[in-house]
């Protein structure tokens, strides 16, 4: 197993204690499916890397992606387009 690499895993429940056990770590809740339920697991080595993984460990999930202040939207100009 430690030669795949996988940064992400969809696993089932069954499969999770063995997961944990090659060093993955649970994000966010069980997905109940038709047939099983799974559960996303990432690298815990990545942890530390990505920011949005570590909001949502934290529960600070923001569901709008922020701007840099000072920047807007480009918008259409209201009138007539000739």
């Amino acid at each position: 197993m430690r030669y795949l690499q996988c940064n992400f895993a969809r696993v089932i429940a069954s499969a999770i204690p063995f997961f944990r056990k090659c060093g993955y770590q649970e994000v966010g809740a069980l997905k109940a499916g038709k047939r099983y339920s799974t559960q996303v697991m990432v690298k815990s080595s990545l942890m530390p890397l990505a920011g949005r993984i570590a909001r949502l460990l934290e529960g600070k999930h923001t569901t709008k992606k922020e701007r840099p202040s000072g920047r807007r939207r480009r918008t259409k100009a209201k009138g007539n387009h000739g």
